[in-house]
């Protein structure tokens, strides 16, 4: 799921073919899937603090989660 600085990649399994996830920034990691799949929460430093996003695998739109009055980190489900 992490590639080299920060990117994050979708994989397929069976064929081992990758895509890169479109995302803002480059420091984008620990990425973790939602039980049904259909989103990928991870942690992005864009500016002075760590963040929790979710990028909408279908829409390809990722959006803030954490209210950026300090570092969030380590997504779960």
């Amino acid at each position: 799921e992490v590639g080299a600085a920060g990117r994050i990649y979708l994989v397929d399994v069976a064929s081992g073919d990758y895509t890169e996830v479109e995302l803002t920034g480059t420091t984008n990691r620990w990425p973790r899937w939602s039980p049904d799949g259909s989103q990928i929460a991870f942690e992005a430093r864009r500016g002075e603090r760590w963040q929790v996003y979710l990028y909408d695998v279908a829409s390809g739109s990722e959006r803030l989660i954490s209210d950026g009055t300090r570092h969030d980190r380590w997504p779960s489900w």
